[in-house]
Order: C-alpha cells, then structure tokens, then sequence
C-alpha cells in the first residue's frame, strides 16, 4: 500500500496509471534535456505499437491528463474510431500532438494496422525522432502470436540506424 511501483518476477517494474505517467514524462524530459527553441527545433517523440495497443488513449491521455474522465474515455475513443463510411479501416490516420509539458515536443501516433507498418520507417527516416515509445498490448486477453509479433517489431526497431540515437519507451498497456 503505498507503494507506487513493484517488479514483476521477470524484474519489469510495473507503476500505477498516474505513476506511469509521472514516469513517462521523467524519461521525456531527461532523454531530450535541454532541446527546444523554434518549432522546426523542438523534440520529436515517435509513439509505435501494433494497431490496438492503446497509443491513442496513451496520447490523448498525456495531453489531456485527468480533464478526461476514465469513465468517457472508453466510448469516446471507440467513437474517434468508428469510420463514417462502410471502410473496414480500423486507424486510417497519424495524429501529432504538441505535448507543452514534455518541453514543448511532439508526439506522433503513427497507426499500426498491417497496411501502415511497412511504413513505418517512412516517418523515421524524414524526421529526426529524439524517443520512441512503443506501446504494447498487455491484457489478459492479448494473444502469444501478438505479443512476439509485438516483439519482432521492437527488435527491428532498436536495430534501425535512423533510431539509434533516440531513447526508447516500452509502455505494457493492461
């Protein structure tokens, strides 16, 4: 009780929601140090993570924190995704926001469906990304060909020459 952070049997701390967002933004701040200035100089986070993970709740969470009632979170993010159209896309966009407690950065959401993934690197190689956070879906429910799927793109990712120099995040969503 008390007690905001423990580790698992694997070692992996796990924190409460608000903990892990406190902690999320130390990181933020101590990855890009003292960066800021004009818009074009101002710290870009990549947020990745298979398509359902969580990244747009995650996103929207940081910037809206607790004006965003968990109990309307749910539905209204359900509603964001539910296309107009008969189209069968699930995330059919990226979203940018600027994050003015994370010193003033960007945060990307890219979506990742099987259709975006491929072009992931598409946004890494055009844009220096100073951190990544990837999001991965931790639920009970989350199936074992997820999870290592999960698993393959993190590798892949932490190998990309383009991210080498960013800090990377990896937010288990339950």
């Amino acid at each position: 009780p008390g007690s905001r952070r423990c580790s698992d049997a694997n070692g992996i701390v796990q924190a409460r929601p608000s903990a892990a967002m406190a902690a999320l933004r130390n990181l933020c701040g101590s990855c890009l140090g003292s960066l800021g200035g004009t818009a074009a100089d101002r710290p870009q986070i990549l947020m990745l993570g298979l398509d359902e993970s969580g990244k747009s709740t995650l996103l929207y969470r940081l910037k809206l924190g607790k004006e965003w009632p968990a109990q309307d979170l749910k539905s209204e993010m359900k509603d964001m995704r539910t296309p107009e159209t008969s189209l069968k896309t699930k995330d059919y966009g990226f979203d940018v926001e600027e994050m003015v407690m994370l010193k003033g950065c960007f945060i990307w959401d890219v979506p990742g469906t099987d259709a975006i993934r491929h072009i992931w690197p598409t946004f890494y190689r055009s844009i220096r990304f100073h951190a990544v956070i990837f999001v991965v879906d931790g639920s009970p429910d989350a199936k074992e060909e997820r999870l290592a799927l999960a698993r393959r793109h993190l590798h892949y990712l932490l190998n990309e020459d383009e991210l080498r120099k960013s800090c990377f995040a990896v937010i288990i969503n339950q």
